[in-house]
């Protein structure tokens, strides 16, 4: 029965697409649900499947706990511990790829010395040299002297 209502609502929905009947029911089977789902977050998922799975094979559990109120608590700090292992795995995972990273880069230097190094132009090299200030510390040069004196 449920699954016919389904089949003729979809086919309202597609064969008549300007109809009001058609508008509501887009709005109501389609947009309103996948702006529900748009708020969901991980620590969501992970609860709704430690849910699923305890209604599924937690039988046992959901009489020895005493309820599905306990049942519910019992996944709520399950589905939170999974979510802290997997960002901590997922940190952890971020720091060896890092790792990894510069440690192959480091080894691709040493192979071939100028890759991943900025070349530096001749003009570049000049203008910083005519920008260098002369301090007092060195006696050796005559602007130097006038600094000092």
């Amino acid at each position: 029965m449920l699954a016919g209502c389904l089949a003729l609502a979809t086919l309202t929905i597609h064969l008549f697409p300007d109809t009001e009947l058609a508008k509501v029911l887009h709005k109501r089977t389609v947009d309103e649900p996948l702006r529900w789902l748009a708020r969901f977050e991980r620590r969501h998922m992970l609860l709704a499947g430690v849910l699923i799975v305890l209604m599924m094979f937690g039988g046992e559990l959901l009489i020895l706990a005493g309820g599905t109120d306990a049942l519910i608590g019992i996944a709520w700090s399950t589905s939170a511990y999974m979510d802290a292992v997997v960002a901590t795995w997922t940190v952890a995972a971020v720091a060896s790829v890092r790792g990894a990273w510069s440690s192959i880069r480091a080894k691709s230097v040493r192979l071939a010395p100028n890759i991943g190094r900025r070349r530096v132009s001749v003009r570049a090299v000049g203008r910083a040299r005519a920008t260098m200030q002369r301090n007092a510390e060195n006696d050796d040069e005559p602007a130097a002297l006038k600094i000092a004196a």
